[in-house]
């Protein structure tokens, strides 16, 4: 059960409807994360924080093993996007030529 100790607890119980709505009212996004919009362990919240929100996408899920996998799974293409993916990239994979 939602308590007032945390963020995300205080906003659950006094303003439901601003959990997963796609703006930030905890410091530490706590109320937008994944498992706060009720998607399930492992898995990516395909409009997080995007600023571009609709009905359709709100509360879209993949499993983590989709993510930038070379298939868009979210309807909005969000699982694929280059710079998203460079960022969640383990640094050993990322591979980048020297300027001369």
């Amino acid at each position: 059960p939602a308590t007032c100790s945390t963020c995300h607890g205080r906003v659950s119980l006094t303003s439901p409807g601003h959990v997963c709505d796609g703006v930030r009212h905890c410091t530490d996004l706590a109320d937008e994360t994944p498992g706060a919009c009720g998607c399930p362990d492992n898995s990516w919240r395909c409009d997080q924080l995007s600023g571009n929100s609709s009905a359709i996408e709100m509360g879209e899920c993949i499993e983590m093993s989709s993510l930038c996998d070379g298939v868009h799974d979210c309807s909005n293409g969000q699982d694929e996007d280059p710079a998203q993916c460079l960022a969640l990239s383990p640094l050993e994979s990322v591979h980048q030529n020297a300027l001369s």
